[in-house]
């Protein structure tokens, strides 16, 4: 379940802003809220703890919030927020910095500081809480990494999918579950934020080149050549750096290559407006030559031959 689930859908129209900024000042420690005068507004938010990580995904008509400095120095626990848009965008004000958001990147700033965020159209946001001791580095100008977009690549990809991963989750975790969940996103914040920084260490770089192969990956998935030897002579590095930067995550390059190309020809399959999509022709497609082969790993995966799944998949 949910820590918290909030909607103004049941409240009469007039009423929906007002209660909305009772909401966020309760919730978010004095944070005040405005609708740029609009009359009418719907907001729905819904919130897991993951340890002293709290998730909040928040959809709503256009708006603003803003923390005055008197609430900003008290606000209890110290904490970095990071809002990372899943439709529109915000812009950050904070130390005198203003930097616009967008879907496909995220932004941290502190909460021990005055800020305003601004949404100015609809907009759907995951929302990250952490304490800021888990995250900053000690002799380490940190707060030189606020208020500044960070890209989804490398680790701050990592760090994005590993929130987002968390957030669909939350209601099936048990409580050490969360906890683990909660100290892998405080990881990859903080190791994220020393990227940003220059001061990347050995799992940083780990984490880059991981997620370089699978961009690469997903650029040549329909290219039957596509192995480690292709991806090692295209990044002009050894085979065994490739292996290092896949090594503890459960399967190799050949099983990811391989699990990437079924769920393509899965989604092929299923798809209503190709009635007559020949299953050679999706298994050629994307990258498959031999199909016998294709036909067992797809029935390893899916429980069902490629057939079998396609017409399951229509009727």
């Amino acid at each position: 379940m949910p820590a918290l689930a909030l909607n103004t859908q049941s409240l009469q129209v007039s009423d929906r802003a007002a209660q909305w900024a009772e909401w966020m000042h309760g919730i978010f420690g004095g944070l005040q809220s405005d609708v740029y005068g609009d009359e009418s507004f719907s907001g729905d938010l819904c919130a897991y703890e993951f340890g002293r990580v709290k998730l909040v995904r928040l959809v709503a008509s256009r708006h603003r919030v803003f923390k005055p400095a008197a609430a900003a120095f008290d606000c209890g626990e110290e904490c970095i927020k990071i809002v990372a848009p899943v439709r529109g965008g915000a812009v950050v004000h904070q130390l005198d910095r203003q930097r616009d958001v967008q879907v496909g990147a995220w932004m941290a700033y502190d909460t021990t500081q005055s800020y305003r965020v601004d949404n100015p159209g609809a907009c759907e946001h995951l929302i990250a809480v952490i304490p800021k001791a888990n995250v900053v580095e000690r002799g380490v100008a940190w707060q030189d990494a606020l208020v500044s977009p960070i890209a989804a690549q490398g680790v701050a990809r990592a760090a994005l999918e590993a929130m987002h991963q968390a957030y669909r989750d939350g209601a099936s975790l048990t409580d050490a579950a969360l906890g683990a969940a909660g100290a892998k996103i405080e990881q990859l914040v903080r190791l994220s934020l020393l990227d940003v920084l220059g001061h990347a260490d050995a799992s940083t770089q780990k984490l880059a080149l991981y997620d370089r192969i699978r961009t690469h990956i997903a650029q040549h998935l329909s290219d039957p050549s596509l192995c480690a030897d292709s991806i090692a002579t295209a990044f002009n590095c050894s085979r065994r750096s490739l292996y290092y930067a896949f090594d503890g995550r459960g399967e190799s390059i050949a099983s990811y290559i391989q699990r990437q190309r079924l769920e393509a020809c899965v989604r092929d399959l299923q798809d209503a407006k190709r009635p007559g999509l020949r299953v050679t022709d999706v298994a050629m497609s994307w990258g498959f030559t031999n199909l016998s082969h294709f036909s067992r790993a797809f029935k390893d995966q899916n429980g069902a031959s490629p057939t079998e799944f396609r017409n399951a998949a229509r009727h």
